[in-house]
């Protein structure tokens, strides 16, 4: 099959293969740190027969749940016919991942598909990449500060509207409205907001969502931002926790906006001997006998926190936001996709047309209940 990607001709699957082939035993193959990180699929036919792709991913550096939608994408990719190249990360440093792009683009794919690891140069490494006639396609995230012209499209969830979908939950089911914002302990419920993905468009878009529902419904007292390292994650919930308890501010919900800052404040509640609840209802009402009988009271007067309750919601993994649902500790959740593999599909037969791309592509995503 003969494909076409900006005027460049990929004419036979063996010249690709042989191009390739001299590639690694040069350059490309000298670390064995890339050698264990980096594989070739097994190329079968298929509608992108005689398509060289490049995968840059994350691999468990960001958690489950984008490891198990990365390897399903390859796996789908490797349906497909196209020769996929796969790099995942092995930390959450950015510079492996831009030296693996950069191989891939050395050895002249035709696409890039890139789930990027937070880094202010990424800009100018896709802007190489893309005079070289290489197509970037940005999967599942992308950093907050690059350009739109230095890529040719984004593929995710809408997580501002999965972050509105969730606070919108949390308000419907304590029957807020702008006729009732009367409860027990004689305030507006409290929410807080827990991240990881600093530097994450995505992430951030996930919290204005949760903002543009929640405002005037929901206090949120708190939006933080934790690491990936789970003790320092947790150590630092753990501070803000106290603080929050000492101020006398502490939240009846949670939102975590994804998988890792879910999985954080799971261990937040249990070191903190807080109760995970199934309905925010229950927190409140929890809450507001814990006030009155003046449990979860340290020593020195202030509040310590332990006795509350808390509803947590969560943006996340299907599989695991399900788990945590049947254990009672999550109480509502919007799963992210588990495979981009037929939308990446879609994109790259239209860009070997040489048909235009969306500049952004909505993901599916369903609740978790």
């Amino acid at each position: 099959m003969v494909a076409r990607i900006d005027g460049r001709l990929v004419r036979s699957l063996a010249t690709v293969v042989l191009a390739l082939g001299l590639c690694a035993v040069s350059a490309c193959g000298s670390s064995s740190q890339i050698a264990a990180t980096e594989s070739t699929a097994q190329v079968t036919s298929g509608p992108l027969e005689g398509i060289s792709i490049g995968f840059v991913g994350v691999g468990q550096t960001e958690g489950a749940r984008a490891a198990e939608s990365e390897r399903n994408t390859v796996q789908g990719l490797k349906k497909t016919g196209a020769r996929v190249l796969y790099y995942r990360a092995q930390s959450l440093n950015p510079q492996p991942q831009i030296e693996a792009a950069q191989r891939f683009a050395n050895q002249k794919v035709n696409v890039l598909v890139i789930d990027p690891e937070f880094s202010n140069v990424w800009g100018d490494a896709f802007a190489t990449m893309r005079s070289q006639g290489i197509h970037i396609i940005l999967l599942d995230r992308k950093p907050l500060s690059l350009r739109v012209s230095r890529y040719d499209t984004f593929i995710g969830a809408n997580t501002r509207l999965l972050g509105s979908r969730l606070a919108q939950w949390v308000i419907d089911s304590l029957g807020i409205s702008p006729d009732n914002h009367s409860f027990e302990d004689g305030g507006i419920p409290r929410a807080a907001i827990v991240s990881s993905l600093r530097g994450s468009a995505q992430d951030q878009y996930a919290t204005d969502g949760w903002q543009d529902a929640a405002s005037g419904s929901l206090d949120t007292v708190i939006s933080t931002s934790v690491g990936q390292d789970p003790d320092d994650a947790t150590d630092k919930l753990v501070h803000t926790w106290t603080q929050l308890a000492h101020a006398d501010q502490l939240p009846h919900v949670i939102f975590a906006t994804n998988t890792v800052a879910a999985e954080a404040t799971i261990r937040l509640l249990t070191r903190c001997g807080v109760h995970p609840v199934r309905q925010p209802s229950q927190a409140l009402s929890a809450d507001a006998r814990v006030r009155r009988t003046s449990r979860g009271v340290g020593s020195d007067g202030k509040g310590t926190g332990r006795g509350w309750s808390v509803a947590v919601v969560a943006i996340g993994q299907y599989s695991w936001l399900k788990q945590m649902i049947a254990h009672g500790k999550i109480a509502r959740g919007q799963a992210l996709p588990t495979s981009y593999a037929s939308m990446v599909e879609d994109v790259v037969k239209k860009l070997a047309a040489g048909d235009p791309v969306p500049r952004e592509i909505t993901a599916p995503v369903h609740p978790v209940a």
